[in-house]
């Protein structure tokens, strides 16, 4: 039975029709061009595999090979440690996000409270109600004096003699 082709020779494709594309693999990165993805250094991101932050990469050695979901999850890991996050409270923090939020995080403000993209953060504005700077002296574990340096000369060499009162029993440390 002959279908008039030639053998070895592929079937034309006919008119208006397509041939499906098949999906291209999802991007595979060393462990160097992840480094420069994230901008996250070598150390962190075995401290954070060894923690349990981060799912460990495929492969070993120079096989390494990270995922774009790891590139998604070290930059989250990131906006949140910027923010203040512990590292323990972190993978709770990742396991109640869907994709779409763990993408939005990814790519919000590395800055906490979205400082702006220049770098620059502005201080917070100065307080609207009476405030005043304490010292906390550290007489010893268990005692704190709290010192207003309001440069009151008298409060001062109170303070002071205090201090050294304790310090000399070698029971006590300054600390502002």
């Amino acid at each position: 039975m002959s279908t008039g082709r030639k053998p070895g020779r592929k079937a034309a494709v006919p008119p208006n029709t397509t041939r499906a594309k098949q999906p291209s693999p999802p991007p595979r990165y060393t462990t160097q061009q992840f480094v420069r993805l994230t901008g996250v250094p070598q150390r962190r991101l075995r401290s954070w595999t060894t923690a349990g932050v981060l799912p460990p990469p495929e492969g070993r050695g120079p096989a390494t090979r990270y995922t774009e979901t790891h590139v998604l999850l070290a930059k989250a890991i990131e906006r949140l440690r910027s923010r203040g996050v512990r590292l323990r409270d972190i993978p709770l923090r990742l396991a109640q996000l869907d994709r779409s939020q763990l993408v939005a995080l990814a790519r919000s403000s590395a800055e906490p409270h979205g400082a702006p993209p220049d770098g620059t953060v502005t201080p917070p504005p100065a307080p609207s109600y009476p405030f005043s700077e304490w010292q906390f002296v550290n007489l010893m574990p268990g005692l704190v004096l709290l010192v207003n340096p309001s440069g009151n000369p008298v409060v001062a060499r109170v303070a002071d003699e205090i201090y050294r009162h304790y310090s000399a029993a070698g029971a006590g440390s300054l600390g502002v």
